[in-house]
């Protein structure tokens, strides 16, 4: 399942699709897939609005962009935190101002 976070949205599940302005609401998600959302949205040093993730099974994907290596790394210790975290692939991509 891949999450895509939108700030000030908290109640509602969200999956990209190939064009991220395009969101559809997810029919089902996992309570690890819930679990993973909240901690990214909870963190003061991840920018929800350019960061998605996929979430299974114990396996997490960070993908898209911050403007720090301190964001890429505050983003990676916040899923650190959820239980059933296995293994954390940060893709994030470091973009300078």
């Amino acid at each position: 399942m891949l999450g895509f976070i939108f700030a000030g949205d908290l109640s509602a599940n969200f999956y990209t699709t190939s064009n991220i302005h395009e969101t559809m609401s997810a029919t089902a998600t996992t309570p690890f897939f819930d679990s993973v959302r909240v901690a990214l949205v909870s963190s003061p040093y991840v920018p929800t609005k350019k960061v998605n993730f996929e979430a299974d099974r114990g396996h997490v994907v960070l993908k898209g962009y911050v403007n720090t290596f301190f964001q890429k790394q505050m983003a990676q210790e916040a899923i650190l935190r959820v239980d059933g975290v296995e293994m954390i692939d940060n893709r994030l991509e470091v973009r300078w101002g």
